[in-house]
């Protein structure tokens, strides 16, 4: 570990320390959902998008769609199928509303909407 390295994780622990002394009733975890799950809630409803665009938009089979997912994400089937599920409302919305192209890249910009077949074949 470098000086640089040391000093930057002293002055995260410092800072945390402090934080927690000036704000003790932020650790108080019943009130508000856990972060991982807020997290994992944002990554399937990416991930519906994502099966929306290939399957909807690009055609692609579903077993295609479940590959190319799989590598996007590092995701087991089993579970993609299990965030299926649980997103079905928003993939049925994406579908009653012919969701574009266009607007899937406005709310997530960061990914290219153009792989689908760089994916399936790479």
């Amino acid at each position: 570990m470098t000086l640089r390295t040391a000093l930057a994780y002293f002055y995260i622990v410092i800072g945390e320390r402090a934080f927690k002394e000036v704000f003790p009733s932020n650790l108080d975890t019943d009130q508000a959902p856990h972060k991982s799950y807020l997290y994992t809630d944002r990554r399937n409803d990416k991930v519906a998008a994502r099966f929306y665009y290939y399957g909807s938009l690009h055609r692609m089979s579903y077993e295609a769609t479940l590959e190319c997912l799989e590598k996007e994400f590092d995701i087991s089937h089993s579970t993609l199928i299990n965030i299926m599920k649980e997103k079905l409302h928003l993939l049925k919305q994406y579908e009653a509303d012919k969701e574009s192209l266009k607007n899937l890249s406005r709310k997530y910009p960061f990914y290219n909407w153009q792989v689908a077949r760089h994916i399936m074949l790479g």
